[in-house]
């Protein structure tokens, strides 16, 4: 069995293991047998074809299982559009549009309007990205991001799901 290296927390990790013991990431190359959907007291709680919530446990893809057993928490968290590219796009054109008018010459005017022209580029950028919304599991070992959605709705209904999970266990 040779060991690899947790590429969220550097942990020496058997290849053979399904997540790393420190952390808690699961292992996309674990040597895991498949185990059927539904024991004879699972309970689906909500299921689409990305993710299935039992009281037993947590199935992501087709590869990422956790124990309902090992999951402490569980909470939504979002990771917002990229304000830089907002903020860099408004000081360029900003810039870009007084300098143009202020420019002594033809040549200083013609560069400060390409400056204007290209700080529309990031803007851009801001406005079609989405913010990204992520159903972030606890473990004893570490918190990490199981998966995650643009709709917000659909990630609340995950999040909720697990939390009725993480109850009915007791």
């Amino acid at each position: 069995m040779p060991l690899i290296f947790c590429p969220d927390c550097a942990a020496q990790v058997s290849d053979a293991a399904p997540a790393c013991p420190r952390c808690g990431r699961p292992h996309e190359g674990a040597k895991t047998q498949h185990v059927p959907l539904q024991a004879s007291n699972e309970r689906i709680l909500f299921q689409d074809r990305s993710v299935t919530v039992t009281n037993l446990r947590l199935v992501v893809g087709k590869d990422t299982t956790y124990a309902m057993s090992n999951i402490t928490s569980v909470r939504e968290l979002v990771q917002p559009r990229p304000t830089i590219a907002l903020f860099a796009g408004l000081v360029m054109t900003v810039l870009g549009t007084s300098r143009c008018n202020q420019a002594e010459n033809a040549d200083s005017g013609m560069i400060w309007m390409w400056i204007a022209l290209l700080g529309i580029l990031p803007l851009y950028v801001y406005v079609r990205t989405k913010p990204k919304y992520w159903v972030r599991v606890g473990t004893a070992g570490a918190e990490t991001n199981a998966i995650s959605s643009e709709d917000p709705r659909w990630t609340r209904t995950v999040v909720d799901s697990i939390n009725a999970a993480i109850v009915s266990r007791g």
